[in-house]
């Protein structure tokens, strides 16, 4: 990497020097400068060229402390290596220079100001090459500068979790600081580093699914078909290859297990078809009483909201498999009919408290914030520039237009997490 320093001011402060150097009686007639000069050299160090008369003892001083001291060749220049080093907080650097012969001469001096590059593009994270599914992954944290002691801020993004972060010290000769991730899922796994007040380097690499295809599932009631299919191919329309099984059961929902019982089928789906990505859009046909703690809870208080996100969380369990897959879960959009909305508020606040105690796992979509802005339900919404009819004459169900923004927001999240990422 080239140092980019570059030579800002060159003042000659003394320019005569006597000929007791032993030059000739012409050259004892003609001033001698001293001048300093910066060179390029290796990453993390300034090194400065003196030019001035052979023999000459120079001192190189910063702030009037001594750096170094070197002698002027008999090719009248001398090089003074790794002078001082690259600083963050400070990147203009003023050295003076004072040169005195061995001969009873008057003193000579020259002053020279280096800017340092910046530490924007101090640090480096290298990523594996390739990742295999429940192996560690070695990640390398590398001072490009080779001076070590930094500290930094590393942290460890897997696709579709948070992010965990621990202050670390970079270390010294280039040598790598490495970062140990278990790679447990498909996706984008990063590693980013960063110096307090710089933006961090970031290192990634891709967990493909086995056989080249993501597993997508896709759960729920009447709400979600169509919508299964749109996802599918959008996700391969993007350079995201998949395999979809899909489940849509109409009418049903987890508080009227006596219809249809989701939790049973949710364990089964998860065992048979393995999903890396579940998608989930159910809770329209919710409001029916629950056991909680031995009794009846009727919706919509706290203890059905509790007795909702328990079995939510069951069926999310049965889909994340142990941490091996992600969901994505739609919330309810705001219906027209008043008393729907009370119901769909409780599922909704069961679902976060489900979502909330698997971060990272589970992800909400929260469809109603661009379809139902504001809390208030809309039969039309602007979106993307254009008026879109979104909602179905029954003001529940999405229309077909409804449901493509309904996977553009679901696409927009699994990128940003890493977990849909197209081939290349």
């Amino acid at each position: 990497m080239p140092m980019q320093l570059r030579r800002l001011v060159v003042v000659p402060l003394a320019l005569t020097l006597a000929a007791a150097l032993g030059a000739g009686s012409a050259a004892a007639q003609s001033p001698v400068a001293l001048r300093l000069e910066a060179l390029d050299g290796p990453p993390g160090h300034v090194r400065l060229k003196v030019v001035g008369p052979p023999g000459a003892v120079v001192t190189i001083s910063r702030d009037g402390t001594a750096r170094v001291t070197v002698t002027v060749g008999a090719s009248g220049t001398a090089v003074a290596d790794r002078v001082d080093e690259w600083r963050c907080d400070r990147r203009d650097l003023t050295y003076a220079a004072s040169a005195s012969a061995p001969a009873a001469t008057p003193r000579i001096a020259a002053e020279l100001t280096v800017r340092t590059p910046s530490c924007a593009q101090r640090i480096s994270v290298r990523a594996p090459k390739r990742l295999r599914r429940g192996a560690v992954a070695s990640f390398q944290v590398i001072d490009r500068w080779g001076l070590g002691g930094a500290r930094l801020r590393v942290c460890t993004l897997p696709p579709g979790t948070a992010r965990s972060c621990a202050d670390r010290v970079a270390l010294a000769d280039r040598r790598p600081l490495t970062v140990r991730v278990r790679v447990r899922r498909q996706g984008r796994w990063t590693v980013t580093a960063g110096l307090r007040g710089y933006g961090p380097a970031e290192g990634a690499a891709v967990l493909r699914p086995s056989g080249g295809r993501v597993r997508l599932l896709t759960v729920g009631d009447s709400q979600v078909q169509i919508l299964d299919t749109f996802i599918s191919e959008s996700l391969r329309s993007s350079g995201v290859p998949n395999r979809l099984t899909s489940d849509a059961r109409i009418s049903t929902g987890l508080s009227n297990s006596f219809f249809f019982d989701w939790l049973p089928r949710a364990q089964q789906l998860g065992a048979q078809a393995k999903p890396d990505v579940s998608v989930v859009f159910l809770g329209a046909n919710d409001g029916f009483n629950l056991p909680w703690n031995g009794r009846t809870a009727a919706c919509c208080g706290l203890s059905w909201v509790k007795a909702y996100a328990a079995r939510a969380g069951r069926m999310m369990d049965s889909f994340t498999r142990g941490g091996r897959g992600v969901v994505y879960w739609f919330l309810e959009p705001v219906p027209r009919d008043a008393q729907f909305a009370r119901y769909f508020r409780a599922v909704n606040a069961g679902l976060r408290r489900a979502a909330a105690a698997r971060p990272g796992l589970v992800r909400l979509i929260d469809l109603g914030a661009v379809v139902a802005p504001g809390g208030a339900y809309r039969d039309q919404i602007t979106f993307e520039g254009r008026v879109v009819t979104v909602r179905q004459s029954d003001g529940v169900h999405l229309t077909p237009a409804g449901d493509r923004v309904a996977v553009t927001l679901l696409l927009r999240q699994m990128t940003k997490d890493g977990v849909a990422v197209p081939r290349r």
